[in-house]
């Protein structure tokens, strides 16, 4: 049985990143203790918890949202986050210790920021798995070339993709961009030509 929401007294919400460099840096057990410390301290009617997609701080993962407040936390562990949540539900206020970001801050305090990625040209590569493709170290999917193709999409750009082959895909004649699959996208040309595109990062086990 679900929350009943018209009983609850919800006060704190904490959105627990669930994209892969959070997941691989431990946040599944971040997660999973943060909702056994609410649950076992009577707190589950005050808080909500909630599990998200990528939110672009993977160099200090495993890491956590907490609104009201806007309070980021970085470097998550079992412990910290029980900290965490006694101090906003009991205090209603966040840990500096831990916080990677809080509303009225000049800057981000981060141990590992990274620069912006530069995005490298496509390199010719016979995979073992994937067989000849190209490949690039590029954006995340979801924040970057999902977007992208729905910009060509929706105005109509004069952009063009050659592969390698010399065929020419023209975006003015783009029907539909699918982005349905986990890790590729579909982009759907007129004369019923298309394109399959792997846009994220495929474990070897899902292949």
């Amino acid at each position: 049985m679900g929350k009943n929401l018209a009983t609850a007294t919800t006060t704190t919400t904490f959105f627990f990143c669930d994209g892969d460099s959070c997941q691989k840096a431990g946040g599944e057990i971040v997660t999973r203790n943060a909702r056994a410390y609410i649950r076992n301290n009577n707190l589950w009617n005050k808080t909500h918890t909630i599990k998200t997609r990528c939110n672009g701080r993977c160099e200090d993962a495993p890491t956590c949202i907490v609104q009201s407040g806007n309070y980021w936390y970085k470097n998550l562990t079992a412990s910290k986050i029980q900290e965490i949540i006694a101090s906003h539900v009991n205090e209603q206020k966040g840990v500096t210790p831990y916080l990677l970001y809080q509303n009225n801050w000049g800057k981000v305090i981060s141990e590992k920021e990274i620069k912006p990625i530069q995005p490298n040209g496509f390199q010719q590569k016979n995979d073992v798995d994937l067989g000849m493709c190209c490949i690039t170290k590029g954006f995340s999917s979801d924040q970057y070339l999902f977007p992208l193709f729905l910009f060509l999409f929706q105005t109509k750009s004069g952009a063009t993709l050659q592969l390698n082959n010399g065929e020419l895909f023209d975006f003015k004649d783009l029907v539909a961009v699918r982005y349905e699959d986990v890790y590729a996208i579909n982009l759907e040309f007129i004369n019923n030509k298309s394109i399959h595109l792997i846009i994220g990062f495929v474990p070897k086990r899902n292949l």
